[in-house]
Formats: C-alpha cells, structure tokens, sequence
C-alpha cells in the first residue's frame, strides 16, 4: 500500500463508524416530527423553511420578524434553506426535515472534533477521546453539578431549547479549524486534501 493511503484509509473508515455511533446516539432525533416543548425556538426555523419552500422568496428578506427584517440580521439563511430543501427532497414534513438537518449536522461535528483533533495531533487515539468527550461529556458538568444527567449536554440544548442554528454552525468549525491549521503550517491548498 502507497505510503499515506493507510492513515487515510483510517481516518475514513473512523469517521464513518463515528458518524454511525453518533447517528445512533440521535435515532430519536432522526425520527422525530414535533417536540413537545415550550421553551424550544425550533418552531422558528421550521416555520422559516415551510415559508421558503411555499414561496420560495429571496433568503436575504424575512418578512415574518419584526415586520420585516434582513434575513442575515436573524440568522443565516442556511438552516431555514436546508429544511425547505429537504422537506422537498425528502417528501418529509418541515419539522421531520429540521430534525433530520440537525442531526445530521451534529453527527458531522463529531466527526469533525475527530478529524480537527486527529489532524493536529497526529494520534488517532486522542482524535477518539475528543469525540467520545465531546458527544458525552460537557465541560459545564464539572462547573455546575446539576447539570448532570445522562443526556449529553450537547444534545439537551438542541432537543430542549432548539438550538439547531447554534449546534449546526458549531459542527463545522472544527473542520474550519484544521484547514487554516494545515494552511499555516506550511503547505498550499493540496494539503488540506491529506
């Protein structure tokens, strides 16, 4: 085997098991429609994305906040397409298609925390670590002891108070991350392929 096809090879076949186990970590996620859940903002964004796909309007203008606002002044557009999208795609409802992009986005950040992890240390085992910390534990579990439970944290925030934006735009900074660390440490742009 050409030397640098193993590593590769490893870090393929790690992120596909670790998207697997964090995909079953999330099966009630995939499957969900509604939550029953005051507190949750989620209603927002599935409410957005039934809007863009009913009428498909320009992303930059949201006519249902404050009597009219720029969409970017609330959040970006991403979130809000990608649920139209995907209830069109899927043949899914808004809410059933929100849920599937968020856990889809929060099985792709730990990977992410895997391969920004691997990719600076080198160590395969301490990209593990930093995955299974990060879809476990929270560091706030040593900071506030009520916080405690058996949900990981991570996964609390997102089913109880909808913070998909939040935990989607989170999942994909790790991989920002690596690429200007494996920029700045010399090599072109063909690096951020090994």
């Amino acid at each position: 085997m050409p030397t640098g096809q193993a590593p590769r090879r490893d870090r393929l076949l790690d992120s596909i098991v670790l998207f697997l186990l964090t995909a079953i970590l999330l099966f009630p996620l995939w499957r969900l429609n509604y939550l029953n859940k005051w507190t949750s903002i989620e209603a927002t964004f599935i409410a957005d994305g039934r809007m863009l796909r009913e009428n498909w309007t320009h992303p930059l203008w949201q006519p249902l906040w404050y009597c009219g606002t720029r969409a970017d002044y609330v959040y970006p557009p991403g979130l809000r397409l990608c649920v139209a999208c995907f209830s069109w795609l899927l043949h899914a409802s808004f809410a059933h298609a929100y849920h599937i992009f968020i856990a889809l986005f929060y099985s792709i950040g730990i990977v992410a925390i895997y391969l920004f992890v691997r990719g600076g240390t080198g160590s395969r085992r301490a990209g593990w670590l930093a995955a299974g910390g990060v879809a476990l534990i929270s560091p706030c579990y040593l900071l506030i002891p009520s916080f405690r439970s058996v949900t990981p944290w991570r996964l609390h925030v997102l089913m109880a108070f909808g913070e998909g934006p939040h935990i989607s735009s989170l999942s994909i900074l790790p991989l920002a991350w690596l690429g200007a660390w494996k920029l700045f440490r010399g090599g072109g742009l063909v690096r951020l392929r090994q």
